[in-house]
């Protein structure tokens, strides 16, 4: 009757809740029970295949409870394949250190080894290592997930219906009545005992979880050394400021971040060689998922799979790489260090390698079967008697049901509670596994570890070279602080200060301000000034222009009666339109005009012949000659003999010492001439013909030395006189202008 009521009641809690957390260890009993039959059936070979698909619906529902919980992802699925058969007590189901290999790569897909890989890969944990509580008892007792009750009640109401069928049967059956009595006495002297083993069994049994707690949190602090020791003693850059900051070297810093990354991938190979949540990365799968995930290398992971070490001993390789890369880093200078600094630097090493394997060692030798065998069995014995010592006790029936239901969940529950205990991983899944050791954590918490010190010292804040020479005087403060007075002091004359630094500012700002002002106004005036000289400049060069343009109307007219003049003087050369006859006489003579200042206009050659000078450069002789000077005052001729062996004028100056050098013998062919030019004060400019180019610049007011072989004065009084019938030469009194010869056709 007991078993079909039980049955009964399964069967219709399990279609309320399918696939729970209660209902996923029924169906972990189950397989466990379908697998170990076929084991047993095969020759102890596990039928693989055929529950590959149980294995994976098992899995992505313990995967969607992890995504719920934001926990560690369980592979509870991996405690149904024990090769002993299942049992009433869980404590005979295999640790994780005894799984087949080939069970575990099954079950290890793509999905799941990203999870894991996610929250193997954290710098800050999710949740701390174990359930945080109020101490209040109106908290704890409102708590119902992680406690005894949500653990016993099952076998609360299991022991109350047990309790209850022994009541009706004791009221029912008078012979069952007299057989009970006196039961009370033998489950009084069977209750201490059982008391005093199940308290002694959970202390046992939190020892050794508290066991396994600080050699996780040692293993961790011993890494955390490691990264502190390094980074403390890592090559630095000497900066030339004192002021600068020293930070690490190029070389340094990548011996620092690679000895980190092996202390995480150490860290998380260690924790999934004992743990069964993170033992899939031991996987083929999971070490290739690890490349991807640019956790390892592609060599790193090659060297481990070829090293002849079981899947659950390559963390020993990993502490290995970092000793190696320990020695090396010191021969190349990265890390700063004598042979004491190195002895230490494998001290630690060993206590990391004492803390890893004590961690399995505890967990193999947690607890002997016969201990835990007969605390089992006196707490059922009790919780089963309890009925009959109530009944023989004259205690109401109702209080027995009730009271058997009260004893089941302390005795109970301490025992549940035992057992978790020596579960510290939640590998072997006992109970709810809602309150173990989280690995996650512990993985997390080591990952930020091994960065932590090294950016810790990033930069150094007080400089070696003033440490060597004795002035940190800015880094020393009062051992005490400063007291809120002298704080205060502080803060006034710090404010004064500022105000002052403000002021002075100001000042400065005005002062410049003010400059400014002065030089605006200065380049004002100054440009103000420039333009009134040059509206004088163009003023004077406008009233020039106008005396020019008066003065060159005024020599036209005067070259008209200039004209005249010369046409009265006797035995003289009348330069006319008929200028080759005038001159047939006189052999080889050739006159030629020029343009004053800027470029040659015309060339006229005196026998008849014309030439152009930019179109014809062969019409001149290399060795062109003066004959020939006409300057002209009153239509008085002056004429030039000609001297072959003098040079031409090649410059006129401007000056007080004026000359004109290179003229031949100058002759007057008239008396009238001579007296003019006696008479005449004012010297008058010259006009000079010359070949070849030769360009008089300048006009100057010199005198011009009669019938002399040197250059003496010659005073001329004419201000124009016709040339060449109708072609001209102005003279002016201080003005320097020619008009130049045109070129005319004869």
């Amino acid at each position: 009757v007991f078993q079909s009521s039980l049955q009964i009641i399964k069967q219709r809690w399990m279609k309320q809740r399918k696939v729970s957390r209660g209902s996923y260890n029924s169906v972990i009993d189950t397989t466990t029970s379908a697998y170990s039959s076929r084991a047993l059936q095969n020759g102890g070979h596990y039928p693989h295949q055929s529950h590959h698909n149980l294995f994976e619906n098992t899995i992505y529902n313990t995967r969607r409870r992890r995504i719920n919980s934001l926990t560690r992802y369980p592979l509870s699925t991996l405690s149904a394949f024990s090769s002993s058969p299942s049992s009433a007590s869980s404590t005979q189901l295999q640790m994780v250190l005894t799984i087949p290999e080939a069970i575990i790569e099954q079950a290890s897909t793509q999905s799941l080894l990203d999870d894991l890989i996610d929250e193997s890969v954290r710098t800050k944990s999710r949740k701390p290592i174990m359930r945080q509580f109020d101490p209040s008892s109106g908290w704890i007792w409102r708590r119902w997930r992680g406690t005894i009750f949500s653990e016993t009640w099952k076998t609360c109401v299991k022991n109350m219906f047990i309790a209850t069928i022994v009541t009706i049967v004791f009221h029912n059956c008078a012979p069952f009545r007299e057989a009970v009595k006196g039961f009370n006495i033998l489950w009084g002297q069977l209750l201490s005992v059982t008391t005093f083993t199940l308290t002694f069994f959970l202390n046992v049994s939190y020892a050794l979880w508290r066991k396994c707690q600080e050699l996780s949190r040692r293993l961790q602090g011993r890494l955390n050394d490691l990264g502190m020791t390094l980074a403390a003693h890592a090559e630095r850059t000497t900066p030339a400021n004192p002021d600068d900051p020293s930070v690490y070297t190029p070389a340094a810093r990548q011996f620092l971040e690679l000895i980190a990354r092996y202390v995480r991938v150490f860290n998380l190979l260690t924790y999934a060689s004992f743990t069964r949540s993170h033992r899939p990365v031991l996987t083929p799968r999971g070490m290739r998922r690890l490349v991807e995930r640019g956790v390892l290398t592609s060599q790193e992971m090659q060297i481990l799979v070829d090293t002849e070490l079981p899947p659950t001993m390559r963390h020993n390789a990993l502490i290995l790489w970092i000793i190696r890369l320990f020695v090396e880093g010191m021969r190349a200078g990265h890390v700063v260090g004598g042979d004491g600094f190195e002895q230490q630097f494998m001290e630690k090493i060993h206590v990391i390698r004492a803390q890893y394997g004590a961690i399995g060692d505890e967990l193999q030798g947690r607890m002997p079967l016969a201990y835990a065998h007969i605390v089992q069995v006196l707490v059922d014995v009790i919780l089963w008697m309890y009925p009959f010592q109530a009944l023989s006790s004259g205690m109401p029936s109702v209080l027995g049901v009730v009271g058997c239901g009260l004893l089941t969940m302390c005795y109970q529950g301490l025992f549940d509670l035992a057992k978790q205990f020596l579960d510290p991983y939640d590998n072997e899944n006992y109970g709810k596994g809602e309150d173990p050791l989280c690995v996650d954590t512990l993985i997390a918490e080591t990952n930020a570890g091994s960065v932590r010190w090294m950016h810790g010292l990033e930069k150094q804040p007080f400089s070696s070279q003033r440490l060597r020479d004795g002035e940190l005087f800015n880094s020393l403060l009062p051992v005490r602080g400063y007291s809120v007075e002298e704080l205060q002091e502080r803060k006034e004359r710090e404010e004064a200060e500022k105000q002052k630094r403000e002021q002075e500012r100001l000042e400065r700002e005005e002062v410049e301000r003010k400059l400014k002002d002065i030089e605006e106004r200065e380049k004002e005036k100054e440009e103000g000034k420039l333009k009134e000289i040059e509206k004088q400049r163009q003023k004077e060069e406008e009233e020039d222009s106008e005396i020019a343009r008066s003065k060159e109307e005024e020599a036209r007219e005067k070259g008209e009666e200039g004209s005249n003049k010369l046409s009265e003087v006797d035995d003289t050369v009348v330069v006319d339109s008929n200028l080759t006859e005038n001159f047939d006489g006189i052999s080889g003579m050739n006159a030629t005009y020029k343009k004053t200042v800027t470029e040659i206009r015309d060339v006229e050659e005196v026998n008849g012949n014309f030439v152009n000078q930019e179109e014809d450069e062969e019409g001149y002789e290399e060795e062109a000659k003066v004959h020939k000077v006409f300057s002209l005052k009153g239509g008085i001729p002056v004429t030039l003999d000609e001297n072959p062996d003098d040079e031409i004028i090649s410059n006129i100056t401007n000056g007080d010492n004026d000359e004109i050098v290179g003229l031949g013998n100058v002759t007057i062919e008239n008396e009238t001439a001579k007296n003019i030019l006696e008479e005449e004060e004012k010297t008058e400019d010259v006009m000079i013909a010359q070949d070849n180019d030769e360009t008089i610049d300048n006009l100057i007011n010199d005198d011009i030395t009669i019938n002399t072989e040197e250059v003496k004065p010659v005073k001329i009084n004419s201000d124009t006189a016709p040339i060449n019938g109708g072609m001209s030469m102005s003279i002016s009194d201080k003005e320097k202008t020619i008009q130049s010869a045109k070129k005319r056709t004869t």
